[in-house]
């Protein structure tokens, strides 16, 4: 199959060229034209018990929707009527705004949690009608209008509350990105020339990653206009489009160069889709089936990002082998045109001096080498095991955004939350039931107040908690726990949408993890025809994986470099990037995991010697593989620098992976493994060797050297 696309390739290079060009025109006029739809919301599903309840209250008593929450302040202190009536008059103009449903101040409702202990502040909270949505404009006309009135009342004011901190968040991602951007592609570019040591070949992977992202965003642009998708989609696209796009022509353009060494152009084009190509492809597949891990998570924002990692990683796929090999084709020997320097530590067979010297230290102590490495990576895992999830809200903004700062103080400045209760609907207006139910409700700890709201059929009870959130989700569990017979009581509210956001990731974790195992195993075992290199890299895979949670975790919400990273620890860790991490390092993993084994397959066809072949493998890849990987690490060190903390420990939490995937895992774990395998790693049955023959997709091109019978002198 790949030699016949690289006939084609070699025969009508400018066809696929222009054919490319005409893709990437189209994108471009999409994202000119087209007003993209992303969405900072969507953490819970819509079948959620905690969704239904929020559907009912809209419905039924008109309440539920977001709200604006505002702390006034004053140089003396709210003690009397006159200086209360100041915060009223402030507020007006609040009033008259479209979508308000009402507004409580501590005036109006006589309630003295609305007032710091302090004195010198309270809090005002107006409550959306359920389903409106401010835009950015018109949150921008709020603060406008009641910043002015409070100025005139000799008042300060500050604006939190859901629509406040989705939009300081839409605000902190765009520029969070246009931030890793500007960092990582200039670093990017001049490792690029480092590695090749030539201009071309430099200019060649940053080219095809720039056409990933602009076919993905504009993808995910038009995608968006049509079903949800999350405002962190953009960076996913970025991320992975980048990473991804540079990587897969890193591996192309060296084995280009490698093999003009050796023989004409088009041979050299013809021989390296062959192989390298035909690793992109199965890499690509690999990243994939990582990624659509993330549909068996009922989460739509989730589901939004495994959607944009997709669609950026085929683009990656298809650009690598259609528009790289076609400008090879016709750049020919240029590709080494604008030396700069010398490329040092490669001899004349496309070896690394240092990376032959590794693989030789390998095979001298492979035991030794296993055993080290597996305790350096079972000391980083063992904070893992303490992880505590959040859906992730205000507090996922830097420290002296204004939301966070009016959602943090709404909890500990004034008693109660009142500013996001928790809701039970229970189908009763019976009396001494609800009687019963509250009384149980307000003995569970941390219950501090519980008001009613009856209507014809049904009875809302807001629970005030004492605690945030997250830790409201223990009261949520114990409601829901709570005898109530035959009565159907559902709970929800803010508490219950983070508890909810938990349970989705919890629950979708084993058929996530049987999809991406079955799945893999599947894609290695027809690449390479062997029944346990697919289990080897599996388990070397979850390694990398659970070590670098173990560090996010460590960093993240023990809260470890907060200074050096610039962030405040909440003591939880956003729920989805430990499940975003754990799928797209799947992919990477995999992805070096091919290449390296697929040189190593080739090296044992041409020799039949199981160690010459790994150090062999080692040497051919190891600098192409640590090359590939600083990139990455650039690129996802890129996002550290955003201010919100999902972005910003995401890119972290990667950049640590794959800096421990090609170093430890690719380096140490996968040849020190295979020397002790021996020729075990190239077994498989006589049917299956036979089968992935004829589906023509093993990487070789020959026979596996080991039949079934030789195993018993292995």
């Amino acid at each position: 199959m790949f030699k016949r696309w690289a006939h084609i390739v070699i025969t009508y290079p400018k066809l696929v060229i222009a054919t490319s060009i005409t893709v990437l025109l189209v994108a471009m006029v999409l994202m000119a034209t087209i007003t993209p739809v992303f969405d900072s919301e969507g953490y819970i599903s819509d079948n959620a018990e905690s969704m239904q309840v929020h559907q009912l209250l809209a419905n039924q008593y008109g309440i539920g929707g977001d709200t604006l929450v505002m702390i006034f302040e004053t140089e003396g202190a709210f003690t009397d009527s006159a200086s209360l009536s100041a915060i009223d008059a402030a507020i007006a103009p609040l009033r008259q705004q479209p979508g308000i449903a009402t507004v409580y101040t501590p005036a109006e409702t006589m309630n003295p949690a609305m007032i710091a202990n302090s004195g010198s502040s309270a809090i005002v909270i107006a409550p959306l009608v359920p389903g409106v949505e401010l835009t950015s404009s018109e949150l921008d006309h709020i603060r406008e209008i009641v910043g002015n009135a409070a100025e005139e009342q000799g008042l300060q004011v500050k604006f939190g509350g859901a629509p406040f901190v989705y939009e300081d968040v839409t605000q902190s991602v765009e520029q969070g990105l246009v931030r890793a951007e500007m960092v990582a592609i200039p670093i990017t570019l001049i490792v690029l020339v480092l590695v090749f040591g030539s201009v071309v070949s430099a200019a060649m992977p940053l080219l095809i990653g720039v056409a990933s992202i602009l076919t993905g965003m504009a993808v995910m642009s038009v995608w968006s206009t049509q079903a949800y998708q999350s405002v962190f989609a953009t960076n996913m696209v970025t991320m992975l489009g980048l990473g991804l796009g540079i990587d897969y022509s890193l591996f192309m353009v060296t084995r280009y160069r490698e093999e003009l060494r050796h023989t004409s152009p088009d041979q050299a084009l013809e021989n390296t889709m062959i192989t390298v190509g035909k690793a992109v492809f199965f890499s690509g597949i690999t990243v994939m089936i990582g990624l659509g891990a993330t549909m068996f998570f009922d989460l739509p924002a989730l589901q939004s990002l495994g959607h944009a990692g997709m669609v950026v990683t085929a683009s990656s796929m298809v650009f690598g082998l259609t528009l790289l090999p076609a400008t090879l084709r016709l750049l020919g020997v240029r590709i080494n045109a604008g030396r700069i320097g010398r490329k040092g530590g490669i001899n004349s067979a496309g070896e690394s001096a240092f990376w032959h010297r590794i693989a030789n230290l390998v095979m001298k102590q492979p035991v030794g080498l296993l055993i080290a490495c597996l305790t350096v990576l079972g000391v980083m895992a063992l904070p893992a095991f303490g992880m505590t999830l959040s859906a992730g809200g205000a507090e996922v903004l830097p420290v002296g955004a204004e939301s966070r700062e009016v959602s943090e103080r709404a909890l500990t400045d004034f008693a109660g939350d009142s500013v996001d209760p928790i809701y039970v609907i229970v189908d009763t207006t019976n009396t001494e039931t609800i009687a019963a139910l509250t009384t149980q409700i307000s003995e569970i700890d941390g219950v501090l107040d519980i008001r009613q709201i009856a209507s014809e059929s049904s009875t809302v009870l807001q629970v005030a908690s004492a605690f945030n959130a997250v830790e409201s989700g223990k009261i949520v569990n114990e409601i829901r726990a709570l005898n109530t017979h035959s009565l159907q009581v559902r709970v929800g509210g803010t508490a219950a949408e983070s508890l909810d956001n938990s349970n989705a990731i919890r629950d979708g974790l084993l058929p996530a993890a049987l999809f991406v195992g079955i799945a893999g195993y599947l894609v290695l075992l027809l690449t390479f025809g062997s029944v346990l290199l697919p289990i080897k890299a599996m388990v070397m895979g979850a390694l990398s994986i659970i070590a670098s949670l173990g560090v996010v975790v460590w960093v993240f919400q023990d809260g470890h470099l907060e200074s050096l990273l610039n962030f405040s620890s909440s003591g939880m860790t956003v729920s989805m990037v430990p499940v975003l991490i754990a799928c797209i390092l799947f992919g990477l993993s995999m992805d070096y995991e091919v290449l390296l084994l697929s040189r190593i397959q080739e090296e044992y066809q041409a020799s039949g010697d199981n160690s010459r072949a790994i150090a062999a493998g080692l040497a051919h890849t190891g600098q192409v593989v640590s090359g590939a990987a600083t990139i990455m690490v650039i690129v996802f060190g890129g996002f550290v620098l955003a201010d919100v903390l999902i972005v910003k420990s995401l890119g972290f939490g990667l950049a640590v992976a794959v800096l421990l995937d090609a170093t430890l895992v690719r380096g140490v774990l996968v040849p020190s493994t295979m020397v002790l395998m021996g020729r075990w790693n190239w077994w498989a049955p006589s049917w299956i060797q036979r089968t992935v023959g004829k589906l023509g997709f093993q990487h070789t091109s020959t026979p596996l050297r080991l039949p079934q019978e030789e195993l018993g002198t292995a």
